[in-house]
């Protein structure tokens, strides 16, 4: 078990002492493998900053960043299914939370929006932006649920689920407002 771990740290002089089993030369075998350590980090730290200097004169960014990348349907199908799971789940949390600490009870807050009159145009539009994060999410949640039977994988499927998706979403979203 020792002999396994010191070969795990790599230091050739504790897998020796190990091996030979002589208890008082611990406490050497133990410094020769942080020496080794402290080596290697220095050596790494060392070119690490020998990097970011290169970087820096020839005035390279820090990390890829979104203004390099060409935007794809599947890159902005990803980013809405995180997105609409994200706002989905705050909502919830949100609502559900403020209906518990509020006076009174559901029916008492649904009958004063009512009372607002609201236009039938903002209404609608306000069924639509609720609605279309659920039909999305569900949609694409059904196309990556696709995919983890290991199909779908091609470009022209992933292209045509993903616009399917999109536009199924909205499909979905739009009937609802009118119920």
């Amino acid at each position: 078990m020792a002999l396994t771990r010191a070969t795990n740290r790599g230091c050739l002089y504790q897998v020796l002492q190990s091996y030979n089993s002589v208890l008082p030369r611990t406490l050497s075998t133990t410094q020769c493998c942080v020496k080794s350590h402290m080596d290697t980090v220095g050596k790494a730290k060392y070119e690490m900053t020998g990097h970011w200097i290169k970087n820096e004169k020839i005035q390279r960014p820090i990390s890829p960043h979104l203004t390099i990348w060409k935007w794809q349907l599947p890159m902005n199908t990803s980013l809405m299914h995180r997105i609409t799971g994200c706002a989905m789940t705050t909502a919830l949390y949100v609502f559900g939370y403020t209906i518990c600490l509020l006076p009174g009870d559901y029916i008492t807050y649904l009958t004063m929006v009512k009372d607002w009159s609201l236009g039938p145009a903002l209404i609608t539009s306000a069924k639509f932006i609720l609605a279309y994060p659920l039909a999305y999410h569900a949609i694409n949640g059904a196309r990556h649920l696709g995919w983890d039977t290991g199909k779908g994988f091609d470009l022209g499927t992933i292209y045509k689920t993903g616009w399917f998706a999109f536009i199924g979403a909205a499909v979905i979203a739009a009937v609802a407002t009118q119920l």
